[in-house]
């Protein structure tokens, strides 16, 4: 009798027990992927293998050699009658087992019976899909859309986080997206992971930010009052509690004009280290120039005994007539119709020794003066002292109403 394999085509129940599937034709639209291990029972119909030997005659069945195909072949176990086999992971529209049977059977021959027959079988069960993944995502990366950080990495404005990953098997369902807080921070982390169809979560992956949305607080400082022509600037007095300042100026870091009396205005600028600007004004006032003999700015301070000013010998009891002129700009233009009202005149006891008097010195008591406008921007004071004077030393403060102060020392002779 003629043995070899032959494949003969069985019924398919396909039966997954750990999961509760029953794989049966799947959509095509919707793929019902299962986390693994899956146990997948293959119920084969085995009648096909004894077809044509009477049930009487069958001595033996041996099944060997069970293998599903996932589409990687998967080693199965015969369990009666059917297959069963785990899986870990597959991905097909059709899952397949075959099994091998070794039929030993009797036969007649003449009227005599001989059992020494044997009949090799493959049989194969082909049915409905299965998709099975027992491996976690991978979470890979995380990016930022609605905002873009600076070189330095700051944000201005709060963005939205996507995490993205990979899954070779059922592929990713879905990622993290998580908001910005929308308040200023130096630091904060976010958390975020992926998942895959079959619900598994990947490890965490953490997104580290800075967000500083507050443009930079400015309180420019510069003198009230600052001398014709002399130099000054401005302090921008600029603050950012989050980035920190990367820039601040005033006048664009120029020097501020003192060229021309009256009020001026000057714009002081500050951007922090995340980019975000600010701007702030403030004003300064420009004094009058004075020029004579008798007096000097009150900040014009000798720095050395060589450069100390002329202390003026005037005799006590005796009328002093002072004379300057008052300009407007550094060009000369003259002060015109002073208000005797703005004039001041203040005299004040120093110590008659060769030190340099302070800018702080006390002004003293307003003495009266007659104020004479000699035209072209020239004034005269006339100013008498006592004559219990005699011997000392005074500090006479002059003042325009501008907010300065101009200096003659004076010395009292007998």
């Amino acid at each position: 009798m003629a043995r070899g394999w032959g494949m003969i085509g069985a019924a398919l129940t396909v039966i997954a027990l750990a999961a509760g599937l029953l794989c049966g034709p799947a959509s095509a639209a919707t793929i019902d992927w299962q986390p693994g291990p899956v146990t997948v029972r293959v119920s084969f119909d085995t009648a096909s293998a004894t077809e044509g030997i009477a049930a009487g005659d069958i001595e033996d069945l041996v099944f060997t050699r069970a293998f599903c195909f996932t589409p990687a072949p998967v080693p199965g176990e015969w369990n009666g009658d059917g297959v069963t086999v785990v899986v870990d992971a597959a991905d097909t529209e059709a899952l397949s087992c075959t099994v091998r049977v070794i039929v030993r059977y009797c036969y007649w021959v003449l009227g005599r019976r001989t059992c020494d027959a044997t009949r090799f079988v493959a049989l194969r069960a082909a049915g409905g899909p299965l998709h099975v993944d027992s491996a976690n995502p991978v979470v890979s990366d995380a990016h930022v859309t609605d905002a873009l950080p600076n070189a330095d990495g700051w944000f201005r404005s709060a963005g939205v986080i996507h995490w993205s990953g990979r899954d070779d098997q059922s592929g990713i369902e879905s990622c993290t997206t998580a908001v910005m807080v929308g308040t200023d921070t130096r630091r904060t982390n976010v958390v975020g992971l992926c998942r895959d169809r079959t619900g598994h979560a990947s490890e965490t992956k953490t997104y580290t930010y800075k967000l500083d949305a507050t443009p930079p607080a400015l309180r420019p400082v510069v003198d009230d009052v600052v001398g014709l022509g002399a130099p000054a600037g401005a302090r921008p007095g600029a603050s950012d509690e989050t980035s920190g300042i990367a820039l601040a100026v005033c006048n664009g870091g120029a020097p501020l004009s003192t060229s021309r009396s009256g009020e001026h205005r000057v714009v002081c600028t500050a951007v922090d280290a995340a980019g975000n600007s600010a701007s702030a004004t403030t004003t300064y006032t420009v004094g009058y120039g004075v020029a004579g003999s008798w007096f000097g700015r009150t900040e014009d301070t000798p720095k050395s005994t060589a450069q100390q000013r002329t202390r003026h010998p005037v005799h006590a009891g005796s009328s002093v007539a002072l004379t300057f002129r008052a300009s407007t700009d550094v060009t000369g233009t003259p002060l015109e119709h002073l208000d005797p009202a703005q004039v001041t005149l203040r005299i004040a006891p120093v110590p008659c020794g060769y030190g340099v008097v302070p800018a702080g010195a006390a002004v003293g008591a307003r003495v009266p003066s007659g104020l004479r406008d000699l035209g072209d921007g020239r004034y005269q004071l006339v100013w008498s002292s006592p004559r219990a004077w005699a011997g000392s030393c005074g500090l006479l403060t002059l003042g325009l109403g501008d907010g300065l102060t101009h200096r003659a020392e004076l010395a009292f002779l007998r």
